[in-house]
């Protein structure tokens, strides 16, 4: 075959795959307190560095 078409056939391949894996995180990372809403980065790192802080004493369970 032409390597035109086999680098044709593996891009749509793996867009495809990363396509999927995309709606796979998406779905994994749903938050258990509100299923209609996916945890973002940046709420994913605020959750974890007020982990970090309650692990440190910093900040009281209540607050969080």
């Amino acid at each position: 075959m032409n390597p035109i078409f086999l680098y044709l056939i593996f891009g749509i391949i793996a867009f495809g795959a990363y396509y999927l894996a995309r709606k796979l995180w998406d779905w994994l990372s749903i938050d258990p307190r509100d299923p209609h809403q996916t945890i973002t980065d940046e709420r994913f790192r605020q959750n974890k560095a007020q982990d970090r802080l309650m692990a440190n004493g910093f900040v009281d369970n209540e607050e969080r």
